[in-house]
């Protein structure tokens, strides 16, 4: 489905896409923008299981 944009958008996407070209194209770039931005504000679970408490020490402080 294409979109339209205004410049300044279409062109920060444009340049997200050239810096993370491993996505291949828009949708694939806005969908990880979106993913990213719904997570971070709770809309959307994290992928991110993280370690169980079992696999915490000292080693994996960070």
């Amino acid at each position: 489905m294409p979109y339209t944009f205004d410049a300044d958008l279409s062109s920060a996407l444009d340049a997200y896409l050239s810096a993370h070209s491993h996505l291949g194209d828009r949708d694939a770039a806005i969908a990880q923008l979106l993913r990213e931005a719904l997570t971070r504000g709770g809309y959307l679970g994290s992928t991110d299981e993280g370690k169980r408490p079992d696999e915490l020490d000292s080693s994996n402080d960070g």
